[in-house]
């Protein structure tokens, strides 16, 4: 039976929805888009009615993955780049944009900002 739209799910949907995202993502990763979606019930140790409840079809089960690691990378992205020395947030930073908000044409300009290559130049090449 589906389920009400706006309504959340029950915890324990909500738990068997994420083991089958993660899952899919393994399963898929080892053995390509094609791979038999009973596999990933399997894994998870839920029915194929529970998949299919939850991901009607192949390509709603391969957005959503899809989707779902994206929002974890777009989560860590910030403390990913805090991390990294300024030489390193340029293109790692500009990546992150790209997945957490529209192209940005500051980037550029904050590359040159953060890293600036003369100080790494030998003499000899800077004349």
């Amino acid at each position: 039976m589906p389920r009400a739209a706006g309504r959340p799910l029950r915890a324990d949907a909500q738990r068997n929805r994420d083991k089958i995202l993660s899952a899919a993502v393994r399963v898929f990763a080892e053995d390509g888009l094609d791979a038999h979606l009973e596999r990933i019930a399997k894994e998870v140790g839920v029915g194929s009615g529970t998949l299919y409840r939850n991901f009607p079809t192949r390509e709603v089960l391969i957005e959503a993955a899809y989707r779902n690691e994206l929002s974890k990378l777009r989560d860590v992205a910030p403390q990913l780049l805090e991390s990294m020395p300024p030489e390193g947030r340029c293109a790692s930073g500009w990546a992150a944009s790209s997945i957490t908000r529209p192209p940005n044409s500051a980037w550029p300009t904050r590359c040159a900002l953060w890293w600036n290559p003369a100080p790494i130049l030998t003499p000899a090449a800077r004349r």
